[in-house]
């Protein structure tokens, strides 16, 4: 499911230290990692970025580390998806779930476009600061837009 052993340990020891604060934000997070789990052929990767957020991201292999200028010159992405946990300063946290902009639709007009945002790509990003079960079934059905596109492209 990881693309490396250590993704994963700093993966778990992270998840072991996250306390929910009562948003649900943790439990949101771990049912849109469950339905990333679940996508044929999707590996994660864990990445930290001291002191500016946690992220985890979703791609097809080859793994991420794997692909250099010249695969993304040919519009090889290295990831379909990501979810940035980020810490606010009082020690909560909320999600921020992103797209390639030309990979998903936004039909309830839920998410926030950002330019030039995914590795030079516009996208779309979803804000979760609370657990919310309507949030994460609009948030699961973008996961799956993007991993069928993904894998078509592919």
């Amino acid at each position: 499911m990881f693309t490396s052993g250590v993704d994963e340990e700093r993966y778990r020891e992270f998840l072991s230290l996250w306390k929910e604060d009562g948003s649900g934000t943790r439990k949101a997070f771990l049912e849109l990692v469950q339905t990333l789990s679940s996508m044929e052929g999707t590996i994660l990767s864990f990445h930290i970025r001291e002191g500016v957020s946690y992220s985890l991201r979703a791609s097809l292999s080859p793994a991420p580390g794997n692909l250099g200028p010249r695969q993304r010159a040919q519009g090889q992405r290295p990831y379909y998806a990501l979810m940035d946990i980020v810490e606010e300063a009082g020690g909560g946290k909320w999600l921020s779930v992103c797209f390639y902009r030309d990979q998903v639709t936004d039909p309830e007009d839920k998410g926030n476009l950002i330019p030039k945002g995914l590795l030079d790509e516009d996208g779309y990003c979803f804000d979760v600061d609370q657990y919310d079960k309507e949030l994460i079934s609009y948030l699961e059905a973008r996961i799956k837009e993007a991993h069928r596109l993904a894998r078509h492209k592919g």
